[in-house]
This record gives C-alpha cells, structure tokens and sequence, in this order.
C-alpha cells in the first residue's frame, strides 16, 4: 500500500470458488515458482510463498475462499487504511514499534499485531456502513 511502512515482503490474496479438488490448484500455484505451505494453521485459506534463490522470502499468497469473512476483512482492511489516514499512521505506528523487538518467528510478530488488527476491523466494519463499502473490482 502506497505511503505504509511494510516488510519487504509482498502479501497477495487470490479468491477461489473452492478449494477442492486442491491438487491442481496447488499444482498451478507451484508451477509459478510458489512453494506450498501445508502446516499453515490457518483452515480458511491456503498458503504459498514465494522465495529467491537465496532463500528470501519475496511473497507470501494466500488463497481463500470467494465470499468467506477473511477474504472479504482482508479487502475491507486494505480498502479502509487506503481511504483513512490516520488508522492507517496508527496501524504504521504498531508496526514500527513491534517490528524493533526480535521475534522467535514471523507468526510470533504477526500475532502481536492481532489486538490493533481487530481494532481496526472493527473501525473498518463502521466505516464499511457509512459508506457503503462492498469489495469491488480486482486490483489485478
């Protein structure tokens, strides 16, 4: 998102009627470069990523499900800090500040995130109200 300090990592979401049958979902994804993640703990979507050859982590992908709650909070998120900047400096403001501690793993720094995450979705869900919000067009 333009103008928001971020990891260098980019994070795509692609929405899917369905998971199933997942092989050849997952044999297309792969077949781009993208590395399936199976111990994603996350049941609503599935996870690929994307490294160099170094191994650096380049994207992260995360599918989900056409319609579903996370496929359509991760769009309300982003579409809520796009129009709204000061959640959005308040949103920079908790990265920064966990992003300065070390972490066992990037799951342990995304959950620390979680409580300004939820006070934002709920902002967002307002927001969303006032204006009508609905998901809209691909960015692709």
């Amino acid at each position: 998102m333009p103008g928001l300090a971020a990891k260098d990592v980019i994070d795509v979401q692609v929405s899917v009627a369905d998971f199933e049958p997942f092989e050849p979902l997952r044999g297309a994804v792969e077949g781009l470069g993208y590395e399936w993640m199976p111990d994603n703990d996350d049941g609503r979507k599935r996870f690929f990523r994307l490294v160099s050859p170094d191994g650096a982590r380049l994207v992260n992908l995360h599918v989900r499900r056409l319609g579903e709650f996370s496929e359509q909070a991760a769009l309300l998120f982003r579409d809520y800090l796009r129009a709204s900047p000061e959640p959005r400096r308040r949103y920079e403001k908790a990265k920064r500040a966990l992003a300065g501690r070390d972490w066992p793993t990037v799951d342990h720094y995304a959950d620390a995130k979680g409580d300004t995450i939820w006070s934002l979705i709920r902002e967002a869900d307002r927001w969303a109200w006032e204006v009508a919000w609905s998901a809209g067009p691909s960015d692709a």
